[in-house]
């Protein structure tokens, strides 16, 4: 089917698939289970990513950022290759090209996939190392300041009045994965 190009282009249909993978170099590999949003699955039942990028491939100055986030993304989910609608100002598509996700790392001047997936490997073992060592329940907000190299991390308690702000997993879901409920599920 051919996408139509007389209406201006939406990005909120996706999906969200659930994976599970090992980051990190041998010896100290974190198993990771995540969610990802995902497009669409062409004809091979491959995942594939549909992107916007304003008159053409290669240009703007946010552009080596964007691909980065648009390599990460689509790397971490297994997606091998990402459709990019060529828009007007008016979000109206005029051509799309195919971009292949690892021609994506190779081209990359600013940014280097490896030194991407490091910060991620430590970023992810400080995460599990606080909350290892904080009560059942915590909840962990990072943030990071454009302006700063470090991330900032803040534990947030139940009986903080911001803690339901940020709690997203329902006491029937925290139960069920408790180590408590596991041992109930294998049974």
């Amino acid at each position: 089917v051919k996408p139509s190009t007389s209406e201006p282009v939406s990005t909120w249909n996706e999906f969200t698939v659930v994976f599970r993978s090992t980051i990190g170099p041998k010896g100290s590999e974190l198993n990771v289970l995540y969610g990802a949003e995902v497009d669409c699955i062409n004809r091979k039942g491959e995942y594939v990513e549909l992107k916007t990028q304003f008159k053409a491939l290669g240009i703007g100055r946010f552009y080596d950022s964007k691909t980065m986030k648009w390599w990460i993304q689509s790397y971490l989910a297994g997606i091998r290759k990402i459709f990019v609608g060529i828009r007007t100002d008016r979000g109206i598509v005029n051509s799309i090209e195919e971009v292949v996700v690892n021609e994506l790392r190779d081209k990359a001047q600013k940014w280097q996939a490896s030194i991407c997936m490091k910060f991620l490997h430590t970023f992810l073992h400080r995460v599990r190392d606080i909350l290892f060592s904080s009560p059942e329940g915590t909840i962990l907000l990072a943030e990071r300041n454009p302006s700063q190299e470090h991330v900032q991390f803040t534990k947030l308690f139940y009986e903080m009045p911001e803690y339901e702000k940020y709690n997203l997993l329902t006491e029937e879901f925290k139960l069920y994965f408790s180590p408590r409920g596991l041992k109930r599920s294998y049974s």
